[in-house]
C-alpha cells in the first residue's frame, strides 16, 4: 500500500509539473522579432482586415497568439453549432493548392500562395475558365457572378518564367471609376482592386520613384506589390531605363502599371520621374477605395 501511495504521489507531482509547464509555456512572452517569422499572418493577410493584423502584430505572448488564431476563425465559421469551421477549412485548402500549383521554381522562397496566381485562387477559388495563350506566357481567369464573386471578375497573369517588369497580373474586368492626375492613373475596380499607372518612356528615364500613403497617413507597404510603397524602380544614374528591362514583358506599351488589392478607404499615390536631360517630372492622384 505504502508504494502505491508513493507511486500516485509521484504521478500526481509529475502532471503538476507537466501542467505547470505547458502553463509556463503557453505564457512565454514571444521574442520581439516573432511577426517577421510568421507564416500564418502571411496568408491570411488575403482574408484579415487591416485591424485585424494591426492587432495579431501586437500579442506579446504564446497564449494571445493562440487565442487570436482561434477568434479569427471563429468570426468567420458559417455554422458554429458544428465541430466543423468549413471556411477555415475551405480557406486551408485552398493555400495547399496553390502551393502545389503556382509555386515558382526561380523564387524558390516563396510558396504558391504569395504568387500572383496563388493569391487570386485563395481570395476566390478555381475560376469559372481558364484561357491560356500561344506559348503559355499567359492565362486569363474569369469568375462569374455570383459564383466566387459578388460582381464578374477577369484576371490576365504572365505566367512563369516569363518575366513581367510592371507586375505579374491585371483585372480586365469594367472598371468601378478612373482617378488622374497631371499624367498617372489610378483605376478602381470591383472587390477592392486597383491599378496604377506611369506613363514613362524608359529610353529617356533613369529612374522612377513612387510612395502610396492612406488617408490616416499610414505609407502602404506590401512585400507582394512594391510600387504600392515607398520605393524606386531603376538605379540612379545616367542609364536609362530600357538598358535594365531587357528581358522582362509589358502588359502596355506607355509606361508602368501595377495591380495590387487595397483595403477601403482614401489614399494619395505620388510619383516622380528623374530625366535623363536632367528634369523631373512629379504627379499626385488622390482616390477612394470603396
Amino acid at each position: 500500500m505504502r508504494v502505491a501511495r508513493i507511486q500516485a504521489a509521484v504521478s500526481c507531482i509529475a502532471l503538476a509539473c507537466a501542467s505547470a509547464a505547458l502553463h509556463s509555456q503557453a505564457s512565454a512572452a514571444l521574442p520581439e522579432d516573432w511577426f517577421d517569422a510568421d507564416e500564418w499572418h502571411l496568408q491570411v493577410r488575403y482574408i484579415a482586415t487591416v485591424d485585424e493584423l494591426a492587432a495579431y502584430r501586437a500579442v506579446t505572448t504564446e497564449k494571445q497568439r493562440t487565442d487570436f488564431v482561434e477568434a479569427f476563425w471563429k468570426r468567420r465559421d458559417p455554422n458554429p453549432r458544428t465541430p466543423r469551421n468549413e471556411y477555415r477549412d475551405e480557406f486551408e485548402r485552398r493555400v495547399e493548392f496553390a502551393n502545389q500549383h503556382f509555386a515558382d521554381p526561380a523564387l524558390a522562397p516563396h510558396p504558391g500562395f504569395e504568387t500572383d496566381r496563388g493569391r487570386v485562387y485563395v481570395l476566390f477559388g478555381p475560376p469559372a475558365r481558364i484561357q491560356r495563350a500561344t506559348g503559355g506566357s499567359r492565362e486569363t481567369w474569369t469568375y462569374a457572378k455570383g459564383s466566387a464573386t459578388v460582381d464578374p471578375l477577369s484576371f490576365e497573369f504572365i505566367v512563369p518564367p516569363a518575366q513581367s517588369c510592371d507586375a505579374g497580373y491585371r483585372v480586365t474586368s469594367t472598371p468601378l471609376r478612373s482617378f488622374r492626375g497631371a499624367s498617372d492613373v489610378v483605376t478602381v475596380y470591383p472587390q477592392r482592386f486597383v491599378t496604377v499607372q506611369i506613363p514613362v518612356d524608359f529610353g529617356k528615364a533613369s529612374v522612377v520613384r513612387h510612395e502610396l500613403t492612406h488617408e490616416d497617413s499610414w505609407p502602404f507597404e506590401d512585400p507582394d506589390s512594391p510600387i504600392f510603397g515607398p520605393g524606386q524602380l531603376g538605379p540612379a544614374g545616367a542609364d536609362p531605363l530600357s538598358k535594365h528591362f531587357l528581358t522582362c514583358r509589358m502588359f502596355g506599351p506607355d509606361g508602368m502599371a501595377f495591380t495590387h488589392q487595397l483595403p477601403s478607404g482614401a489614399y494619395r499615390f505620388t510619383s516622380t520621374i528623374q530625366w535623363l536631360d536632367g528634369r523631373s517630372s512629379s504627379d499626385a492622384v488622390v482616390f477612394r477605395v470603396p
